[in-house]
């Protein structure tokens, strides 16, 4: 028998002892575990694709492009934020991506990270890797296939290359219709994709009057056919588009009221409504260093969120 203590219960061995105390902290730390607080929520995604608007690229004080957490993604992402904790803001966009460089590589490494040879494949690597857990995803691709047409060594040319331009719309109208595909297949049925249409920052060329004006009204002739080859490709696979460019009014060339013209340098007054715009959401009239600069400014970004916002809803 064994011997009883004082109190009169049954003394247990040390070593028995020790595996009774284990037992009852296993299962005192399983009971705390089941009675806890709830469960991390699942963290859900939004991936921005891309050129240079995708990363919110701006000119630094010295003029020089560089990624900022103040484009339209990150605008996005924060206004979502706001009612859905769980979003998480992932950026794969490229600053001079064109639609080949997009589909083919060359211009940013993605291979580190996402073991993918361009940012199409990285995107898809991505979509299959985080299936079930992204809740958007936001897109601008194309409009630096027509860039390399207006402008040459960082200037404006004095007359569009009709040869570039044909060329760069067909290509973006067979890539944009690759990239959509692909992107719609990798994400499944259910994930939104949003893809925009472009302002035209060549329209600031109507302030220096001369061959510039010329320059950007014959851009408006023609960006609207880039728009229109994107829109069409985007809207055959499940796309929802952000209609940028109509918020820009980038085909409205009547004079803008006073308000919309401040800060418009010289010839404010009778200023299009399409120059002002670009004026006033962009680094395209701003002196230099940092202008002129096709990308948009806070202003501007944040306009081009609310497009997007005004899609998703």
């Amino acid at each position: 028998m064994p011997v009883r203590p004082p109190s009169g219960r049954p003394t247990l061995p040390s070593g028995a002892r020790w595996r009774a105390l284990a037992a009852a902290t296993a299962a005192a730390a399983l009971l705390a575990g089941c009675s806890g607080g709830p469960p991390e929520p699942e963290v859900r995604h939004i991936l921005a694709l891309g050129d240079s608007l995708a990363v919110g690229v701006q000119p630094d004080e010295n003029g020089t492009p560089e990624e900022t957490p103040r484009g339209y993604a990150d605008v996005i992402h924060r206004e979502l934020y706001d009612t859905d904790s769980t979003l998480r803001l992932v950026k794969l966009g490229c600053g001079g991506e064109d639609t080949g460089t997009m589909l083919d590589g060359g211009r940013c490494d993605y291979v580190e990270e996402h073991g993918a040879d361009s940012q199409i494949a990285a995107a898809e690597a991505f979509l299959a890797e985080n299936a079930g857990a992204v809740e958007l995803v936001v897109l601008d691709i194309g409009a630096n296939n027509l860039v390399p047409c207006a402008v040459r060594d960082g200037e404006l040319v004095a007359e569009l290359d009709s040869e570039c331009v044909d060329e760069g719309l067909a290509v973006a109208a067979d890539d944009v219709e690759e990239i959509a595909g692909r992107l719609r297949e990798a994400a499944g049925p259910d994930v939104r994709i949003v893809g925009m249409t472009y302002y035209n920052p060549f329209l600031a060329g109507w302030l220096l009057g001369g061959e510039e004006r010329e320059l950007a009204e014959e851009s408006a002739e023609l960006l609207p056919e880039l728009n229109e080859a994107l829109v069409a490709a985007y809207q055959r696979h499940g796309v929802e588009v952000a209609d940028v460019a109509a918020a820009f009014d980038s085909e409205d060339f009547e004079p803008a009221p006073a308000a919309d013209a401040e800060g418009v340098a010289a010839a404010a007054e009778g200023t299009p409504r399409n120059v002002a715009r670009i004026c006033s959401w962009t680094w395209m009239c701003a002196a230099a260093p940092q202008g002129p600069d096709i990308h948009a400014n806070d202003e501007g970004y944040r306009r081009i969120a609310d497009v997007f916002l005004e899609v998703i809803g």
